[in-house]
C-alpha cells in the first residue's frame, strides 16, 4: 500500500494522519446538532458482520495519533482497481466516527460514516500543506473481498467523495493552525464524546 491526513478557527459548518485510504449516498453537511457523539458505531445493518467490524477497524486506526498505525492499515485497505487516483488527493485528520450502515451486496459491500476532522491535508504535487478547522462529513466507502484480499473484506480506495482519511508525508506546511493544534483538537474531542484518547 502507499501511505499518506483542515483552516483558521473552528467552524460549525459541518460538511465533507503518514498513509491513505478510501469510496457512495451523499449527504450534505450535517447540523451542529446533529453531529455524532460517538466513535464505535451505530448502524443500520449486522454489527457483528464481517464486513462491518472491518469497516469498523479501518475507521478506528484513521483516528490521528502521534505515531501512525502504519504497518495495521494493510489489514484493512487496499487500492485496487476501484481506488480513486491517489495523486493529489484530500486527506483528512480524524478525530472520531460514527458508522451509520454497512450493506452487504455480493462480492461487494457499501459503507456510510459520518468523520469528525480536524484538518485537511493536501498533495500539491510539490509537497503536502494543511488546514486547520473542525467539521463533520458523511462519506460513502466501497469493501471488496477477492482473491486480491485474501478473502478478507477490504475498504477499497479513498471516500466517494473524493478524500483520504490517513495523512502521509512528516514535512507538512501549515496554511492555518498546526499539527500540535490538529492533534490538540483530536483529544478533545474525544475527550469531550467520551471517546478513549489515542496518543
Amino acid at each position: 500500500m502507499n501511505p499518506k491526513s483542515a483552516k483558521g478557527t473552528t467552524s460549525r459548518k459541518w460538511g465533507r494522519t503518514l498513509l491513505l485510504l478510501g469510496a457512495v449516498l451523499s449527504t450534505p453537511c450535517t447540523s451542529a446538532a446533529q453531529r455524532p457523539s460517538g466513535g464505535s458505531g451505530i448502524a443500520s445493518t449486522d454489527t457483528l458482520s464481517l464486513p462491518y467490524r472491518q469497516f469498523a477497524k479501518f475507521l478506528s486506526l484513521a483516528v490521528a495519533t502521534r505515531t501512525p498505525y502504519v504497518s495495521m492499515v494493510d489489514s484493512v485497505y487496499t487500492s485496487g482497481e476501484m481506488g480513486i487516483d491517489e495523486r493529489y488527493r484530500e486527506m483528512r485528520w480524524v478525530a472520531a466516527y460514527q458508522v451509520l450502515a454497512v450493506r452487504r451486496e455480493g462480492k461487494l459491500a457499501k459503507a456510510v460514516a459520518v468523520i469528525t476532522s480536524v484538518a485537511r491535508q493536501t498533495d500539491t504535487g510539490h509537497g503536502y500543506v494543511a488546514r486547520y478547522g473542525i467539521r463533520d462529513d458523511t462519506a460513502h466507502w466501497v469493501l471488496v473481498r477477492s482473491a486480491d484480499t485474501r478473502g478478507r473484506w477490504k475498504v477499497v480506495g479513498d471516500a466517494a467523495e473524493g478524500f483520504g482519511i490517513f495523512h502521509i508525508g512528516r514535512d507538512v506546511s501549515w496554511l492555518t493552525g498546526s499539527r500540535a493544534k490538529a492533534l490538540a483538537a483530536v483529544d478533545s474531542i474525544r475527550r469531550a464524546r467520551g471517546l478513549p484518547v489515542v496518543r
